[in-house]
């Protein structure tokens, strides 16, 4: 049998038989806390032998494996293998697969972790190298129209750029910079005002990190690590999983992750030390403004900081916590982990972050950056927009989150990748009703080897009203074409759109990254238009709605502001803050007491 031609690894290829389906979506959550607590005991047991007396963190116990991401992806489709092979238990199961999808690193896009568990339990199974479908990737945020970057940027933060890479830093006083994002460039902005440059290191140290030898032949250490995950796994694998041998591949995969991620830390430990100590020098202040340490590259640079007596500081990314329940299970990932202090965008953000297992955080609230609050120069742009697109009348723009995820797929709050596609249909269906023009942007990461806009396509081809962005512009540069926009999740990219300042649908649901509580709900539902698509008419109500005329949903909008303004603070993105400014004299502060 072939399991890809009889199972669809796939999820928007159009099957009878979803790999993913064979397990239902309405076991996973329950499954996910059984598993949740195997993985910390491991978790534990991994700190006390290899990590708690030689490597800082800022987590009460050492994430060595994230059991929200990869491990559980690993462990559901354990599962699925599992059943499939109680219903074909003398046959041999050929794996079919592109050169793409096989990878030394677990957390590679297109990596086939089916495959991956397969090759550990061998027959039935065998592998099938189909050679390279020659995919060429590339996520780029940014616009093709170069007048509308121009247009996007703070002048003041952009002419400083301009003079930054010409002349370049010319301050003598530094700190550390380990990443850039928007508020960071405005921070260092006001930075630069006062006197003071960053010392911008991460690309210089990920290359430094990346060439750096891990050593992985420790047989015995391994068999060990194997013994530990089997020990702490074993009562959850005779649980859900019959086939022994199935079981221990599953064990010996994760048991795989666990051993490169010791041994990658443990053995670049001390030259990553050394290189920022040598970092450290050329600096005159022992202070680092990031954007998040993550992964193992994130965990040893905060290690090394630490060492070295360097304070670590981040600043948030997007309107996740607070806001959305996923932000609860993050915290075995997020910015909070590798820090010392975290610049936040709202109160809601820092109340949820207190929950987390940093108890020495230091969190404040500065805002989001300027650049997501307002669209500058917004009738100019909607003009060129316009024209280039030939666009006319009032544009409903959706702006989608509906993401299927591979390999590392988020738990519990998520549904299947099939019914992550199905749902994206049925929106795209109910939007094909409306007596409006609909813009379509799909979310643009690309982590399966077929292009998911071509199939999106063929279904909607019917509706004349949709026009699908092939994702050559970012949602950033564009946003000002929109009238109305739609989206999903509360994430990045909801910022983005709040701050365009037009009718906003929120599209909610219960079961895929929903909102945190009933307050949150109630904030979004009486700022914006939320329709929750998990109920019985929610296509009704939607099409109902954006029939309207727009001076009509105009109105309704206005009569909410009264509500975006009263919640600002607490759950968006602080308009009345100046982010940069405040961000900057929190950091001259903390420079201030390490000269004291």
């Amino acid at each position: 049998m072939k399991l890809f031609d009889e199972y669809t690894y796939i999820p928007f290829i159009e099957s009878k038989n979803y790999i993913d389906d064979i397990l239902p979506s309405n076991e996973y959550q329950k499954i996910y806390y059984d598993f949740e607590k195997c993985i910390f005991s491991i978790n534990k047991k991994i700190d006390s032998l290899f990590f708690k007396s030689n490597f800082n963190y800022a987590s009460k116990i050492f994430i060595i494996v994230e059991p929200h991401l990869i491990a559980f992806n690993l462990f559901t489709k354990a599962i699925i293998l599992d059943r499939i092979l109680s219903k074909n238990k003398h046959e041999e199961i050929l794996i079919d697969i592109y050169e793409e999808e096989l990878s030394t690193d677990y957390y590679h896009r297109f990596i086939n972790q089916y495959e991956l568990i397969t090759k550990k339990i061998g027959i039935p199974f065998k592998t099938n190298n189909k050679g390279k479908l020659n995919i060429n990737y590339k996520n780029d945020p940014s616009s093709k129209l170069k007048i509308l970057t121009l247009l996007n940027f703070n002048h003041k933060v952009l002419f400083y750029e301009i003079k930054k890479r010409i002349i370049g830093s010319f301050n003598k006083k530094k700190i550390l910079n380990i990443g850039d994002n928007y508020l960071n460039r405005e921070i260092e902005f006001e930075l630069h005002k006062k006197g003071i440059d960053f010392l911008p290191v991460k690309k210089e140290l990920k290359i430094f990190y990346d060439e750096l030898s891990v050593e992985n032949n420790n047989k015995d250490k391994y068999k060990f690590i194997c013994k530990i995950v089997k020990t702490e796994m074993n009562n959850l694998i005779v649980k859900y999983i019959n086939n022994k041998k199935v079981g221990d591949g599953f064990v010996k995969v994760i048991s795989d992750i666990i051993f490169y991620n010791i041994n990658d830390l443990l053995s670049k430990k001390d030259l990553m030390r050394k290189k920022i100590s040598k970092y450290k020098e050329k600096l005159n202040f022992n202070l680092c403004l990031g954007n998040g340490l993550f992964g193992n590259f994130g965990k040893s640079v905060y290690d090394a900081l630490s060492y070295n007596k360097i304070q670590t500081v981040t600043t948030e990314h997007g309107l996740t916590a607070g806001n959305s329940r996923d932000a609860l299970q993050s915290f075995y990932s997020n910015e909070s982990l590798t820090s010392d202090r975290l610049f936040c965008y709202s109160e809601a953000s820092v109340k949820t972050r207190l929950k987390n297992n940093n108890s020495n955080l230091k969190l404040d609230v500065v805002g989001a950056p300027e650049f997501p609050k307002n669209i500058r120069f917004k009738k100019l742009k909607k003009y060129i927009l316009k024209r280039k697109f030939k666009l006319k009348g009032n544009n409903v723009f959706y702006v989608s989150h509906n993401i299927e995820l591979n390999p590392a797929k988020y738990f519990p709050y998520s549904k299947s990748n099939p019914e992550l596609f199905n749902d994206e249909l049925s929106i795209l269906s109910a939007l094909g009703k409306i007596n409006k023009s609909v813009i379509y942007k799909s979310y643009p990461t690309k982590q399966y080897l077929f292009d998911r806009n071509k199939i999106i396509a063929k279904h909607v081809k019917k509706y004349k009203n949709i026009r699908i962005f092939k994702g050559e512009e970012d949602f950033r540069y564009v946003r000002a074409i929109a009238d109305i926009i739609i989206t999903q999740s509360s994430e990045s990219t909801l910022e983005w759109c709040i701050g365009s300042d037009v009718p906003l649908v929120f599209l909610d649901s219960d079961y895929y990254e929903p909102l945190e509580n009933k307050e949150v709900k109630n904030a979004f539902k009486e700022s914006f238009f939320l329709f929750n698509y998990d109920n019985l008419n929610w296509e009704k109500e939607l099409i109902n709605f954006l029939n309207l005329p727009y001076n009509e949903i105009l109105m309704k909008w206005k009569e909410k502001e009264i509500f975006r303004k009263k919640y600002d603070n607490k759950y968006f993105l602080s308009v009345n803050k100046n982010a940069g400014v405040i961000g900057s004299n929190l950091l001259l502060e903390l420079i201030n007491e390490d000269n004291n």
